[in-house]
């Protein structure tokens, strides 16, 4: 079979399963109907004599490409794609590439191969130097009090501090493209001349000398949409303190470098997660959440044989906070 008529049945069987979908009044129907039979036996139709005119003016969103020509007929829908058209919609499946992404379901963990324009939530991350930043600053930017301390408890240490903002509803394509430009422009005006909705995080990977264990602490201000919570495992007191004990699953890509020019001519390369190849390994990030004065705080473990140790370290967190909250 040569590839137009591959593509003619692909086609055909696309339109056939969306077909049933497509909100159209009868009235238009009839329209249509009419000018076939106007029609029939001409050789053309000028531009400005098109019986089907109307018809692309149809609500049909739910249409990927709208270059097509729809015949109705009395027992059901043809379909006839002329040379240009199917040119057109073959250019704009190529710019089209596939992204994997990891879907929790009833039967467990999936992955699901879609388009890269579809819409999702993407976290954009850098290093935070709080030693040259005032609280006063991080308040105005973040809508928190910082509380990453060198050392707390007489057992945990700070290895690094991260500002991490996640952008709702980007397609990995705007992501990718976002990504490149962070690299040399102003990261706070690119953010905010997104439409995009989007929330700020603060982070910090504590060493708990007591178990031997990293735990990633993350808080944020409780007034901004919330990000994917994941699934409750469990809830539980902490100190005084509701806690939430959640897990969401997580996949880890090939590396992506990604490069982009100065306006001097220098070369500034970064990476990121290569999500047009499959992931190599899925798992599930485990977590302790909890609300302390209109802060969100988020403990993260690495496994799930973490969960005592990691709900101590939460305990010698809190007592501290509270402590400095009391100051």
């Amino acid at each position: 079979m040569d590839t137009n008529k591959k593509f003619d049945n692909l086609m055909k069987d696309y339109l056939g399963d969306i077909s049933e979908k497509i909100d159209c009044e009868p009235e238009m129907l009839k329209q249509i109907e009419e000018g076939i039979k106007n029609s029939e036996g001409k050789a053309g139709h000028s531009r400005n004599n098109n019986p089907y005119k109307n018809f692309f003016g149809l609500n049909m969103k739910r249409v990927a490409l709208i270059v097509i020509c729809f015949v109705v007929m009395s027992m059901g829908l043809t379909v006839m794609v002329s040379a240009e058209a199917r040119n057109l919609v073959k250019d704009a499946y190529n710019s089209v590439i596939s992204i994997f992404i990891v879907k929790e379901t009833k039967d467990g963990i999936n992955i699901s191969e879609v388009p890269d324009t579809i819409l999702m939530d993407q976290s954009f991350s850098g290093q935070l130097d709080d030693r040259n930043i005032t609280s006063e600053e991080v308040k105005k930017k973040f809508g928190v009090d910082l509380f990453f301390p060198n050392e707390f408890g007489g057992r945990c240490t700070k290895i690094i501090s991260s500002c991490i903002t996640t952008v709702y509803q980007i397609s990995y394509r705007e992501s990718e493209d976002l990504a490149s430009k962070l690299l040399t422009g102003d990261q706070d005006a690119l953010f905010v001349s997104l439409k995009n909705k989007k929330k700020n995080t603060l982070g910090c990977v504590y060493f708990d000398n007591k178990s031997y264990k990293n735990f990633w602490i993350y808080m944020e201000s409780a007034a901004q949409k919330p990000a994917e919570t994941g699934k409750m495992l469990e809830k539980i007191d902490i100190e005084g303190v509701q806690c939430r004990y959640t897990l969401r699953p997580y996949a880890e890509y090939q590396t992506k470098q990604y490069s982009t020019v100065t306006s001097d001519d220098r070369t500034i390369k970064g990476s990121g997660e290569d999500m047009s190849k499959e992931p190599y390994y899925i798992g599930k990030y485990y977590y302790i959440k909890w609300t302390y004065n209109n802060v969100d705080y988020t403990v993260r473990l690495e496994n799930e044989s973490d969960y005592d140790d990691a709900k101590e370290f939460v305990g010698v967190y809190i007592k501290e906070l509270k402590k400095w909250k009391s100051k």
